[in-house]
């Protein structure tokens, strides 16, 4: 796990989303990409890259390609399913045109990700059970 805390910004946990869609090639993802996916600049692409990679999630070849470490995988994974499960918590509560994504990785951002883990596994269970009646 990241931290007690999380360390993750909600920006960092965009970002390793946005990665992870993008990622098919072992290479890693382009940095150019990676921008126009996001909707940002190349500049705030490679700023981004720099703080994960000294976090130890990312690491950036010569050529701008953003790979993930093998630590990086396993974090991307985990809030890949923390923001599925909680977007869609949300998207139940929240106006059709709500920016749900972004207002999770807000809230993933300020929690400690063993209550997110709670949370999730609180959601989940939740979710069978009313897949059941």
């Amino acid at each position: 796990m990241v931290s007690q805390k999380s360390t993750l910004s909600a920006s960092n946990i965009k970002y390793l989303l946005a990665m992870s869609e993008l990622n098919t090639e072992p290479r890693g993802v382009r940095s150019t990409d990676l921008a126009r996916a996001m909707g940002v600049t190349k500049p705030s692409v490679y700023t981004m890259a720099k703080a994960l990679c000294s976090l130890g999630l990312v690491e950036k070849d010569r050529y701008g390609a953003i790979r993930f470490t093998q630590d990086g995988a396993a974090v991307a994974k985990r809030y890949e399913r923390y923001c599925d499960t909680l977007c869609s918590c949300l998207c139940t509560v929240f106006p059709k045109e709500a920016d749900i994504r972004s207002a999770a990785c807000a809230m993933l951002a300020e929690m400690p990700e063993k209550d997110i883990e709670e949370m999730c596994n609180t959601i989940s269970e939740r979710t069978k059970k009313a897949a059941a009646f």
